[in-house]
């Protein structure tokens, strides 16, 4: 197996939590190639807002999925 086998090819980290009111706070953290110059943070206040964001990040690390 070479290093290249090895090698990520993405790292994604989802952080909620709630603040004083209640409302939810979701922060995502991603890359697609682990260098420090291509991670992205988003924060988002909807569930609907971090699967579109993680669907992106899956789109770009597997390509995107044909749906019918």
């Amino acid at each position: 197996m070479s290093a290249d086998d090895l090698r990520a090819d993405g790292l994604i980290v989802i952080r909620l939590w709630r603040e004083t009111g209640g409302e939810v706070r979701i922060r995502m953290t991603s890359s697609t190639d682990l260098r420090p110059e291509s991670v992205r943070t988003r924060v988002v206040t909807s569930r609907d807002e971090v699967l579109r964001l993680v669907e992106g990040w899956l789109d770009e690390v597997l390509g995107p999925v044909t749906r019918s």
